[in-house]
């Protein structure tokens, strides 16, 4: 074994945010006992825009979490930054997942955790090259995402609380690497009723709001054509005075 390989299989004292990962063992090209179909990648990978802004993401997430070596400023980064990026973006996901020779491992890993989208070893080989950067780009951007949902996953579970928006992202998730059309639809039409009774809730309660406003804003209209207490007060006070001035001497001043 190299000297590379060594250091890669390094156990980490960080845990894992993979709780319950699959076995390694396990034939990746099948999920929940059906084989995956092939699939499409419908993203706009090759789009320069899309490309830039996955770049953008991606630094991001290595700047904010430790990245020791150094950040690419290209868009098309060097074949070695490329390897670094997914060493250090795989361990942040396992740090006990054995790197030994990268072009073997990194498809197993990805495969491991149910990416859609094949990761061939030539496209390993060639990294830093134009034309398999877009999909190597485009896997690493979706394990940045794939490590935030876990970290976040693996915080409510300590706070002993249920993350909803996880539970359907990997019902929907799970679906989609099936390819049943079938259960993602009755999935989506499950989430847009609660999201129309919500909204309706939502409605009622403004409604409710409006009507309290208009009741207040009659009351307030009420209180304001009514004489003013004081101004009636006032004109009490002179009517009583003028009685009183009526039973005074006239050489007397009545102070007021």
């Amino acid at each position: 074994m190299n000297r590379r390989a060594k250091t890669r299989n390094v156990p980490s004292s960080r845990p894992s945010v993979a709780p319950g990962r699959p076995s390694v063992s396990r034939r990746a090209s099948v999920v929940y006992g059906r084989s995956m179909p092939a699939r499409v990648d419908a993203r706009p990978i090759n789009d320069k825009n899309s490309q830039a802004a996955s770049m953008r993401k991606l630094v991001v997430y290595l700047i904010t979490h430790g990245y020791s070596y150094p950040i690419p400023c290209k868009l098309l980064p060097s074949g070695k930054d490329i390897h670094n990026m997914i060493e250090f973006l795989i361990h942040e996901m396992d740090p006990n997942f054995g790197l030994v020779k990268l072009e073997d491992d990194v498809p197993l890993f990805f495969k491991t955790f149910y990416y859609p989208f094949q990761i061939s070893r030539s496209a390993l080989y060639a990294a830093g090259s134009p034309h398999p950067w877009p999909n190597l780009l485009a896997a690493l951007v979706w394990l940045v995402d794939l490590i935030i949902a876990s970290q976040r996953e693996a915080e409510t579970k300590i706070q002993g609380e249920e993350s909803y928006e996880h539970e359907i992202f990997a019902q929907s998730y799970k679906y989609f690497m099936l390819g049943d059309d079938e259960a993602c639809e009755a999935l989506d039409q499950q989430i847009q009723a609660q999201q129309h009774e919500e909204i309706e809730g939502l409605q009622k309660e403004a409604e409710q709001t409006a009507q309290q406003a208009m009741e207040l804003d009659s009351k307030l209209q009420a209180l304001e054509s009514e004489p003013s207490p004081l101004a009636s007060l006032e004109t009490k006070k002179s009517m009583l005075l003028s009685d009183v001035c009526k039973y005074m001497p006239s050489n007397r001043v009545f102070a007021s």
